[in-house]
């Protein structure tokens, strides 16, 4: 009941229509001539001009996000690992999370879900199949789905084979991607818009979304986008991670080496923080990334060794982080007061939000 009722104050806290950049993900195809973040496009392309339509593509991405919420809740339950899902969704990653709906890592997670459960079968095959449609939606499955699977792998203690065969072609996708389809032609970029409008449809963020298939100007270097208001969060998170991987390699009895790698890969979205200025949503996908490994470890710790150890200390050092999370909204909009006057218009908002559409 606890744990549904910090799932009901995180909608409640984080409710926002979806933004119109996030449709950008789920309309560009192959067939408009791009290429990089272009594979779930491709996928409704055959819908016609209804892959236009701000209200079904939102439809989807709440769906996308209730299915994480769903199997989130799911898997915490089955496991009697409740206290995660309480943890998460009590703290502003759980208002976060809801606050960002239509963004990519969500979908992200769910491909992931997937291909842990293609591993969990034993099918390779498929798993590697999926990793490759993650780098083909877009660039930061490199850094989600790769390393949480790769993750996976450590836990069951696969052969170095393995790790080749399942990630050779997802990494080779990115690549490929990266140095070949990075920019797309001028003639793109200007017929693209036309489309849509002849579609009957507008999207006002798309002028800004298709500036990152422009030539990157000679004055814009990587940089580290983490502020100063960021550094309690990330100091947090890395003296917590070091502090799991020992719990980690106790519980598995893992080599040191693979303690440092399993951390390495809850850790991954942070380097993110030099590639795009979402930094608090970089922050907010390693906390997740933390707790969905440390949910594979709990997971296989109880299948091998009866019972995990040290589960309340644990559970005190995710709260520590979960503690130290305070995340900036998109479009400056704070998290809504828990308030009766606030709670009594909650519904007419939710109203007002369904018939919106947003302008960025």
């Amino acid at each position: 009941m606890l744990m549904i009722t910090c799932i009901l104050i995180s909608f409640y806290k984080g409710y926002h229509a979806s933004s119109m950049w996030s449709t950008n993900y789920y309309q560009l195809s192959y067939l408009d001539g791009f290429v990089k973040r272009a594979f779930i496009g491709t996928i409704l392309y055959p819908l016609g001009c209804l892959r236009f339509n701000y209200y079904f593509i939102e439809a989807i991405q709440f769906i996308i996000l209730f299915t994480d919420i769903a199997l989130l809740t799911y898997f915490c339950i089955k496991y009697k690992l409740e206290p995660i899902a309480i943890i998460f969704f009590a703290s502003a990653a759980g208002w976060f999370l809801v606050n960002t709906v239509g963004y990519i890592e969500q979908i992200l997670w769910l491909i992931t879900f997937l291909a842990l459960l293609a591993l969990e079968k034993n099918r390779q095959l498929i798993a590697s199949c999926l990793l490759l449609i993650s780098a083909l939606i877009h660039e930061t499955g490199f850094f989600i789905t790769i390393p949480i699977a790769f993750g996976y792998m450590i836990i069951r203690n696969n052969k170095l084979s393995s790790y080749i065969k399942m990630f050779a072609p997802a990494i080779l996708a990115t690549t490929i991607i990266f140095i070949l389809f990075e920019v797309s032609p001028d003639s793109v970029l200007l017929s693209y818009p036309n489309t849509i409008a002849s579609c009957g449809y507008s999207n006002p963020s798309l002028e800004n979304y298709l500036f990152i298939y422009r030539p990157v100007l000679k004055n814009e270097e990587l940089s580290l986008n983490y502020k100063s208001r960021h550094l309690p969060m990330l100091f947090a998170i890395l003296c917590i991670s070091y502090l799991l991987r020992k719990l980690y390699q106790t519980e598995l009895s893992l080599p040191k080496t693979k303690g440092w790698l399993l951390i390495l890969c809850c850790l991954a979205p942070l380097i993110l923080g030099f590639y795009g200025f979402d930094a608090d949503r970089w922050i907010f996908e390693t906390f997740a990334q933390i707790l969905i490994i440390s949910v594979l470890v709990l997971t296989h710790a109880r299948n091998t060794n009866g019972s995990i150890k040290k589960l309340t200390v644990f559970y005190c050092l995710i709260a520590i982080i979960a503690i130290s999370l305070n995340f900036k909204y998109f479009h400056e909009i704070p998290p809504r007061e828990l308030t009766i006057e606030k709670i009594s218009t909650f519904a007419d908002f939710v109203k007002q939000q369904l018939v919106r559409i947003p302008e960025t």
